[in-house]
C-alpha cells in the first residue's frame, strides 16, 4: 500500500500540472496576440518563438502524461490488491471472534446476522479500501497541490477565491458525518431484512404448509422499508453537499473574477507582471481543481464513510472479549480423568430470560462410568444441565464438579475435548461423511482407521460401506441426501472419535421414527458402555437400561431410582401418566426383541438413500436484458427523466465555465482599454454568480431523484427475488 501511496501521489500532480502548463500557454497566446497590435513594440514575440515555447510546453506536458498515467496504474492497481488481503483478513479475524462468542451472545444474535455481515457488510469494507481509497488519497493531494501552486502564483487572489472556504469545509464534515449515519441505519436495516429473509426460506416447509407466501413475501417488504428510507435520505444529504459545494465554488469564482481583473488592471498601470491573465487563469483552475477533486471524493469518501460504519459493527465482533473464551489457554488441565460429576446447588436462569429459574438449588452427583437419565416435563432443566456441563452457560451460583474440580476452574478448551455431544437434530456439514466424522476430534490427526473404528460403534460402518463412494459421499446441505437415522448415527460418530470420557445425548431419538430409533438406540448402548452417560429422555424405552433415572421437576430432583425401583414403586408411572411422557415397551426384554425385529427391515433399506443422482448442473447464467430494466425502472419515470434531466444540465456546467472563461481571455488578447476589459469581466463574473445558483438547484435534484429512482428499485428487485424464491417447489 505504500507503494500505492506514492503512486496516489504522483498521480495527483496531473491537475497541477496540467493548470500551470494551460496559464503558461495563455500567456503565450495572449502576448503573442497583443504583441502583434503594438507595431512599436521591439519586445513582441515572434512566430518562431512562439512556436517554440507551444512545442516545449507541449513536451513537458507529454513527459507528465507518461508518468501520471503510469502512477494511476499503480494506484488502481495496487490498491485493490492490498483490499483483498486486507478483506480476507478481516474474514478470518471475524469468523475467529464470532466462534469465540459464548453462547449467551448468540441466543439474541441470529444466524443471518453474521451472513449479512460476511457477505453485504465486507463487500462495503472492501468497497472503501480497494481503489476508492487510492482515488481518495489521489483527490486529496490534488487538492492541497492545487492550492499551493496557487498561493504561490498570487496569494491575494486566491484568498479572495477561497474566502468562502470554510463555509464549504463545514458543510462538507457535516454532510460526510450525517452520510455514515445513514448508512449505518441502511446497513442495520438490510442485516434485518436478511435475518427475517433466511429465517423464512430455512423454514420454506412450514410457511408452504400455512399458505404463508404472501404474508411473507409483504412481511420482507415491511423490514426493507427503513432500508429505503434510510437511502433516500441519505442521497439527499449527497446531493445538498454537492450542490453546497459547487455552488460556493462558482461564488468563489465570480468573487475572484472580479478582483483578479482588478489586480490584472492595477499590474498593468505599474508595468509589473505580478498578475497577468495567465497567472489569473492558473489561480482561477487550480481552485476550480481543487474544488473539483473535492467534489469528486465525495462519492469516493462517502464509499469510506459506508465502509467505516459498517466496519465499526463488525470490529465491534472482532475485538469482543468473550465472558467464556474457548481460546483462553488459561485454566488447569488434569493429568487424568475419572469423570466423577457433581451439581452442587445449582441455580441457572437463561440471560435473556434471566425472571424465569429454570435450575433452583439443584444437586446431583454421578458417579464415573454411570449411565443416567433425565426425564421430566419440558421446561425443567433437562437439556440446561447437559448445556451447563459443557460450559455454554455460568450458573448464577453453585458449582459443576468434575473429579472435585469446579468446571470453571479447568481450561476450557481441554474440558470440551472430554465430552461427546449427541442432539435431538443431527448437524452435518455439506461436505463428505468421513469429514463430518472427523470434524469430532480436537486434534486433527484422524487416520481412516479411527474414522471407521467410529463408525463401528455407532452402527454406521455397514450403511456408509454400501454407499458408492463409501466415506467420501457427500451427506448434502445440512445431511440432506442421508435418513434421520443415518444422520444420527453419523453424530454419535462424530462424538466418539475423540474417544470422550463424557457422553451427553440430548433426545437424540426423539425426531426418529421407531425403526431408526431402534437401529441408533443400540448405537448409543454400545457408545455410553465404559463412559459417564448422561441421557435427556422423552421415551422411557430408550433409558431402560440406564444405571439411574433421574425425574426432574421445576429445576429439582423430585425422584431417581434405576427403572425397576421406579416401576416398583409406582413412581415412575405415575408422572408417566402426569407429565404424559411416551410410553414405549418399558419392558427391558420387548425393548430388545423389537431391535432385533427391525434391524433387518432397516437394513435392506440403508442403499436406497444414495441412488440420486449426484451430479449437479450448472445453470446456464443470463445476461438481464437492459429493456426489461428499463420497463422495471418506467413506474418512476417522473423521478428517472428529471433526474436525467438535470444530469444533462450539470455537464453542461464546466464546458459553459471553460466558454465564458475563454470569452475572458479574449478580452485581454483583444482589448486594450481599461474600462472596456473592466465592463466585459463583470458581465461574466454575473453569469458566474447564475451558474453557482443553478449548479446547486441542480446537484440535489439529479442525485435526489436518480437516489429515489435506484432505492425503490432496488427494494422491488429484492421483494421480486424473495417473492420468487417462495414460489419454487421444495425439490
Amino acid at each position: 500500500m505504500g507503494i500505492g501511496f506514492i503512486g496516489a501521489l504522483v498521480a495527483s500532480m496531473s491537475w497541477p500540472s496540467l493548470n500551470i502548463l494551460f496559464g503558461s500557454i495563455v500567456d503565450v497566446f495572449v502576448n503573442y496576440e497583443s504583441g502583434k497590435r503594438e507595431t512599436n513594440n521591439t519586445n513582441a514575440m515572434t512566430a518562431s518563438e512562439f512556436m517554440n515555447e507551444i512545442y516545449t510546453l507541449s513536451t513537458i506536458q507529454f513527459g507528465a502524461w507518461i508518468l501520471i498515467t503510469l502512477a494511476n496504474f499503480i494506484v488502481m492497481t495496487l490498491f485493490p490488491l492490498a483490499a483483498l488481503n486486507q478483506i480476507h483478513t478481516i474474514k478470518i479475524k471475524y469468523f475467529q471472534s464470532v466462534l469465540k462468542q459464548e453462547i449467551s451472545w448468540f441466543d439474541s444474535k441470529s444466524s443471518g446476522d453474521f451472513a449479512s455481515r460476511v457477505s453485504a457488510d465486507l463487500k462495503r469494507v472492501e468497497d472503501g479500501l480497494n481503489e476508492k481509497l487510492g482515488l481518495a488519497i489521489q483527490t486529496v493531494c490534488a487538492v492541497v497541490l492545487n492550492l499551493i501552486f496557487a498561493f504561490s502564483y498570487g496569494w491575494k487572489l486566491t484568498l479572495v477565491v477561497l474566502a468562502i472556504a470554510p463555509f464549504t469545509a463545514v458543510a462538507t464534515g457535516v454532510m460526510n458525518k450525517v452520510q455514515a449515519s445513514f448508512a449505518r441505519k441502511e446497513m442495520d436495516s438490510y442485516a434485518s431484512a436478511g435475518n427475517m429473509a433466511e429465517e423464512v426460506i430455512s423454514s420454506v416447509r412450514t410457511v408452504y404448509a400455512f399458505g404463508g407466501e404472501a404474508k411473507e413475501v409483504d412481511r420482507y417488504e415491511t423490514n426493507l422499508v427503513p432500508a429505503m428510507r434510510s437511502g433516500i435520505k441519505r442521497n439527499f444529504i449527497t446531493g445538498l453537499g454537492n450542490g453546497v459545494l459547487y455552488s460556493t465554488l462558482y461564488l468563489g469564482m465570480a468573487l475572484g473574477i472580479w478582483f483578479g481583473v482588478k489586480l490584472i488592471i492595477e499590474s498593468m498601470d505599474e508595468n509589473s507582471n505580478e498578475y497577468t491573465i495567465g497567472k489569473v487563469t492558473i489561480i482561477f483552475w487550480s481552485v476550480l481543481s481543487a474544488g473539483y477533486n473535492i467534489g469528486a471524493a465525495a462519492p469516493h469518501f462517502e464509499a469510506i464513510n459506508m465502509a467505516r460504519g459498517t466496519a465499526a459493527m463488525i470490529f465491534d465482533i472482532i475485538e469482543r472479549k468473550p465472558k467464556i473464551d474457548i481460546s483462553s489457554e488459561i485454566g488447569k488441565i488434569p493429568q487424568s480423568l475419572t469423570a466423577d460429576i457433581e451439581f452442587k446447588d445449582i441455580n441457572f436462569s437463561y440471560p435473556m430470560r434471566q425472571e424465569v429459574p429454570i435450575l433452583e438449588t439443584f444437586n446431583l452427583k454421578i458417579k464415573a462410568g454411570e449411565t443416567v437419565a433425565l426425564v421430566g416435563p419440558s421446561g425443567c432443566g433437562k437439556s440446561t444441565l447437559i448445556q451447563l456441563i459443557q460450559r455454554f452457560y455460568d450458573p448464577l451460583s453453585g458449582s459443576i464438579l468434575i473429579d472435585g474440580h469446579d468446571i470453571k476452574d479447568l481450561n476450557l478448551g481441554w474440558l470440551r475435548e472430554q465430552i461427546g455431544v449427541v442432539g435431538q437434530e443431527p448437524v452435518l456439514f455439506d461436505t463428505s461423511i468421513k469429514e463430518n466424522i472427523s470434524l469430532g476430534s480436537h486434534t486433527g490427526n484422524v487416520t481412516q482407521k479411527d474414522i471407521e473404528v467410529a463408525a463401528i460403534e455407532s452402527n454406521a460402518h455397514e450403511f456408509i460401506s454400501k454407499l458408492p463412494d463409501n466415506y467420501s459421499t457427500y451427506v448434502g446441505d445440512r445431511g440432506a441426501q442421508l435418513s434421520g437415522g443415518q444422520k444420527q448415527r453419523i453424530a454419535i460418530a462424530r462424538a466418539l472419535i475423540n474417544r470422550p470420557k463424557i457422553l451427553l445425548l440430548d433426545e437424540a431419538t426423539s425426531a426418529l421414527d421407531m425403526q431408526s430409533e431402534a437401529l441408533v438406540q443400540t448405537a448409543l448402548d454400545k457408545a455410553s458402555k465404559g463412559r459417564t452417560t448422561i441421557i435427556v429422555a422423552h421415551r422411557l424405552s430408550t433409558i431402560v437400561n440406564s444405571d439411574r433415572i433421574i425425574f426432574i421437576e421445576n429445576g429439582r430432583v423430585l425422584e431417581m431410582g434405576t427403572h425397576r425401583e421406579l416401576m416398583d414403586k409406582k413412581g415412575l408411572i405415575e408422572n408417566i401418566k402426569q407429565h404424559h411422557l411416551d410410553d414405549v415397551d418399558l419392558d427391558p426384554m420387548s425393548y430388545k426383541r423389537t431391535i432385533s425385529v427391525m434391524s433387518s427391515s432397516a437394513n435392506s433399506a440403508l442403499n436406497s438413500i444414495v441412488n440420486d443422482n449426484k451430479e449437479s448442473e450448472e445453470e446456464e447464467i443470463k445476461d438481464f436484458p437492459q429493456t426489461r430494466l428499463l420497463k422495471m425502472l418506467a413506474v418512476d419515470k417522473y423521478y428517472i427523466f428529471c433526474g436525467l434531466f438535470c444530469s444533462v444540465l450539470y455537464g453542461l456546467v464546466v464546458p459553459l465555465y471553460s466558454y465564458l472563461f475563454g470569452l475572458l481571455v479574449a478580452v485581454f488578447a483583444e482589448e486594450t482599454n481599461v474600462d472596456t476589459i473592466w465592463d466585459k469581466s463583470i458581465s461574466y463574473a454575473l453569469y458566474y454568480v447564475a451558474i453557482a445558483v443553478g449548479v446547486g438547484i441542480v446537484s440535489v435534484t439529479q442525485i435526489t431523484m436518480l437516489g429515489i429512482a435506484g432505492e425503490r428499485l432496488t427494494m422491488r428487485l429484492r421483494k421480486m427475488a424473495f417473492a420468487a424464491i417462495l414460489r419454487q417447489e421444495i425439490g
